[in-house]
């Protein structure tokens, strides 16, 4: 999962749209207001990648449906030609046609292609959003893999609705980075990525000693419970020896604990992520790219920005 993807980030309103069906009607986002919207972006009917997603997702239509979830693919596809891709492949889906490439672009969808430092045509990049029931973006998939796609979409879907069922609070692992400073991200970002740039290419050993120094790596919730904690004891053993008024630090440090719990953020946190210190999540998605390039896995994207995107997707 990305945290942004073009113009478009979680957290903020999707953009409204209204386009044209495989039917000539005209569907808007506000008409599913109260549903779960999975929109993907796909780049032509009738190709292979296209055709088996939109076969995937039509295979767990019914299930999406049990999730109060629709599923609307867009493309630059016309109308007629969104029409003989249905009935030639049973798609039970709704398609939209987007020619012009308004909205495509709104999602973050349309982009340069660009291949060892040269700019080539724009073209659709294969990509998904996840709206919830108040229009709001809450899961974001560029660089999409169609293999296995639909499941991780089912998994996030359900994971979100647990969320929202239980009050909304999600796991502390998948939040801490998202109230920290977008610029604060995007740096930590990027060094991940610059990470694995320089060791592309290296050798296995190298991969692994990279690895085994990662898995020692402390993240958010670590550094963040560590260091409360040291400031509770410290200051009740200050509380007793020195003046009662340090008694008061633990209540603080208290506070700070139960609002990290409820929002999933507090100063402390804020601090620790200027420190560049990274989520569980942001290290593990280091150690799998690392063991990617160390040929752990079979497939391997050619730029270390699309292969850190394809992790954090997973």
């Amino acid at each position: 999962m990305a945290r942004t993807m073009g113009t478009i980030k979680i957290g903020q309103k999707a953009p409204e749209f209204c386009l044209r069906d495989q039917n000539s009607l005209e569907r808007c986002l506000s008409d599913y207001l109260g549903k779960w919207v999975v929109v993907y972006f796909y780049p032509e009917d009738d190709t292979s990648g296209c055709t088996k997603e939109a076969r995937a997702f039509t295979a767990a239509r019914d299930e999406f449906g049990q999730l109060n979830t629709e599923i609307l693919g867009i493309s630059p596809d016309p109308v007629e030609s969104h029409l003989r891709f249905v009935n030639k492949y049973g798609i039970e889906i709704t398609l939209l046609s987007d020619p012009d490439h308004e909205f495509i672009q709104k999602y973050g969808a349309w982009k340069v292609k660009q291949r060892s430092g040269k700019e080539a045509d724009w073209g659709l990049e294969r990509s998904t959003v996840l709206i919830d029931p108040d229009g709001i973006v809450q899961y974001i998939w560029p660089h999409v893999r169609v293999d296995g796609h639909v499941q991780e979409v089912k998994d996030a879907l359900t994971r979100l609705q647990v969320q929202y069922a239980s009050g909304g609070i999600p796991p502390v692992s998948e939040r801490q980075e998202v109230p920290a400073a977008e610029k604060i991200n995007n740096e930590i970002y990027q060094h991940t990525v610059i990470d694995i740039r320089n060791y592309a290419g290296k050798s296995k050993a190298e991969l692994s000693t990279k690895i085994s120094e990662l898995e020692m790596e402390w993240d958010t919730e670590r550094v963040l419970t560590t260091n409360l904690s040291a400031v509770t004891v410290v200051s009740t053993i200050l509380g007793f020896t020195k003046s009662k008024y340090w008694f008061l630090l633990p209540g603080v440090v208290g506070l700070f604990f139960l609002q990290q719990a409820l929002q999933g953020w507090s100063l402390p946190l804020s601090l620790i992520r200027r420190l560049g210190v990274r989520t569980e999540k942001e290290i593990s998605s280091e150690k799998t790219a690392l063991k990617i390039l160390r040929g752990d896995f079979s497939s391997i994207p050619e730029e270390p920005e699309e292969l850190l995107s394809r992790v954090l997707a997973a």
